[in-house]
């Protein structure tokens, strides 16, 4: 199990001990494609996301670009290396 969280609202203790972590902003491209490269993936949970409704009322930009173009990276990255599962 491979974590990647950028820590903008995780905790890091609350990551399991066997898992391997990356911290890193799924809207890093290289980032994103240096784990992806490192290790062996073939599915991915997707919890990368920005939740609290009323700042994302007051906040749309923030929002977008965390839900939807972080999305779109993961996915690229996930295509780019042949990953076809995701929850």
């Amino acid at each position: 199990m491979i974590i990647v969280d950028n820590l903008l609202t995780g905790h890091k203790q609350s990551i399991p001990q066997q898992a391997k972590f990356c911290e890193g902003d799924i809207r890093d491209r290289d980032f994103l494609d240096k784990v992806f490269t490192e290790n062996n993936i073939d599915a991915c949970i997707h919890f990368a996301a920005s939740s609290l409704v009323g700042e994302s009322m007051t906040n749309p930009i923030k929002y977008f670009d965390n839900n939807v173009y972080g999305t779109i990276v993961l996915l690229e990255m996930m295509e780019k290396h042949n990953v076809k599962k995701i929850v």
